[in-house]
């Protein structure tokens, strides 16, 4: 993992940079060790507590090298769960979720990933009970999250009412990112075989530690 301290760039620079770094490392992950990854970080999550308590997952469509998120998708159809999935608009950066019931509700959108196609699903609006899955190359012991550079999630969790959390490999997580005055942090990280809270409500952690 690359120490993320390069104090001579600046924030995005540096973001760039990082992006390089963790997109060959996704690239160089033999599948073998990628697969037992997924289903421990899958594993973790759906037995976690705020998974438990979530009335609507908003969920991304992973792509190859992501952390495979169609077990989750599959497991929050059959307890009952809403499951909506985002549409991007490339023209403004922002996206909006739409209830998906099956995977026939999805087709190929920006930048060739499955979206929700608007002319057979609902939008869905988030509460306080809806949890929202965030991807990122890597995240930091603080919450914080290395994105793709398009600011979707940014713009979309600064007005999230309900519970976010990253996916991350434990090769993903590092001390402290570089962090603008508008990134937020996700309320938690889920590794493999472990989870980091950072939430307000306290709570959470203790309930997590209890169970």
């Amino acid at each position: 993992v690359p120490a993320p301290c390069m104090s001579a760039l600046s924030p995005e620079a540096e973001k760039k940079e990082l992006r390089r770094t963790f997109r060959r490392l996704r690239k160089e992950m033999p599948a073998e060790e990628k697969a037992l990854s997924d289903t421990a970080i899958a594993e973790t999550f759906l037995n976690s507590p705020f998974y438990s308590r979530a009335q609507t997952l908003f969920v991304y469509s992973s792509l190859p090298q992501e952390i495979d998120t169609n077990r989750i998708i599959h497991c929050a159809w059959e307890q009952g769960k809403a499951v909506a999935a985002p549409l991007c608009d490339p023209e403004t950066h922002t996206m909006r979720f739409y209830r998906i019931l099956s995977a026939d509700d999805l087709r190929t959108g920006a930048y060739g990933i499955l979206e929700p196609d608007p002319a057979r699903c609902k939008p869905v609006d988030p509460d306080a009970d809806s949890l929202c899955l965030v991807p990122g190359f890597a995240f930091d012991e603080n919450g914080f999250l290395l994105g793709y550079g398009g600011g979707y999630y940014y713009r979309f969790l600064a007005f999230f009412p309900g519970t976010s959390v990253g996916l991350c490999r434990e090769n993903g997580l590092v001390p402290k990112l570089p962090a603008d005055a508008f990134d937020k942090n996700v309320d938690a990280v889920v590794l493999e075989n472990r989870i980091l809270i950072f939430g307000k409500d306290t709570s959470w952690k203790e309930n997590f530690e209890n169970e």
